[in-house]
């Protein structure tokens, strides 16, 4: 009888729906993380649990599953030496493996879908957890020039040494650990309430095969957002909320949805490939944006 799924192997392989990568892709994904440990994996054993398991213990889960015709293609790529480096410093340091995702998505924004899940992974991969944690001696670290590089909406709470910052978001009052040359990005754990800090931003893709220009959100678009993005160039860039930014989005969808494109330049990058529009109404966009929010 088969070895019954453990959870973080169902989290990998939910990661993988989420991405659209198709069975083959995440069983390879699967197999890089956990090797043999569990079992041996290929497209079809991954299909059949998410069929007869996942989706049957959870039939919401069904929306992730890829429509035929449609797919981003593998953003999974495999592990360097790297980013195996910094996850092992990291790790036997002491930081969480929530807060480890975090500095590797800070470090290597590109290179996967990270999250907790795949980390874990990885930690049992590298076989660190049988290894004695290891956390480097106390430096004196000087609070006040570490405010100065930090990011605005946080506040340093503990610095015990350059991988052990610990910061407190003033807008959700999330605390957690960053490592020093990451202080200037935003709070990865932030909700969007209403009255979060948002840029709402507009930039062009001149180069695409069908030139595009796009309009979205983030807290942090001169932060991490902007190194998300193929080569581009930035129109407008407007610091509001986020119940301003969310309702200028959605006017703006609204009123150029015929004028709507679909770059396979941004697909796999989130939401990175959704309100995009012929460049040539780049200006009246601009405009329009402006308008409503003057």
């Amino acid at each position: 009888m088969a070895n019954p799924w453990v959870e973080q192997e169902e989290d990998i392989l939910l990661e993988g729906k989420k991405e659209s990568l198709s069975n083959r892709e995440i069983s390879d994904l699967l197999e890089e993380t956990f090797g043999d440990t569990y079992r041996t994996y290929n497209d079809n054993n991954v299909r059949m649990h998410w069929q007869s398991a996942m989706i049957r213990k959870d039939p919401d889960l069904k929306q992730f599953s890829v429509k035929k015709g449609i797919k981003k293609g593998n953003t999974q790529k495999r592990w360097s030496a790297e980013e195996d480096k910094l996850l092992e410093t990291l790790y036997l340091d002491g930081m969480s493996v929530s807060d480890i995702a975090i500095s590797l998505k800070e470090e290597f924004p590109n290179k996967r879908r990270w999250s907790a899940a795949i980390c874990d992974g990885r930690v049992m991969r590298l076989n660190l957890a049988n290894r004695t944690k290891t956390p480097r001696a106390n430096t004196i670290m000087d609070i006040t020039v570490l405010q100065s590089r930090c990011h605005p909406r946080l506040k340093i709470l503990e610095a015990v040494n350059g991988w052990n910052i610990t910061v407190e978001c003033q807008d959700c009052k999330a605390q957690f650990r960053k490592i020093t040359n990451k202080l200037h990005q935003i709070c990865a754990y932030c909700e969007n309430s209403p009255d979060t800090p948002q840029d709402l931003y507009l930039i062009e893709f001149p180069d695409f095969d069908y030139p595009s220009v796009k309009v979205g959100i983030s807290r942090d678009f001169y932060g991490l957002r902007s190194t998300q993005f193929p080569p581009h160039k930035p129109v407008l860039v407007k610091h509001t909320i986020f119940k301003y930014a969310g309702s200028i989005e959605k006017i703006i969808k609204d009123e150029f949805k015929k004028y709507k494109t679909d770059p396979y330049e941004l697909r796999g990058n989130g939401e990175g490939g959704t309100e995009c529009f012929d460049i040539s109404v780049t200006e009246k966009i601009k405009n329009r944006i402006e308008e409503l929010h003057d």
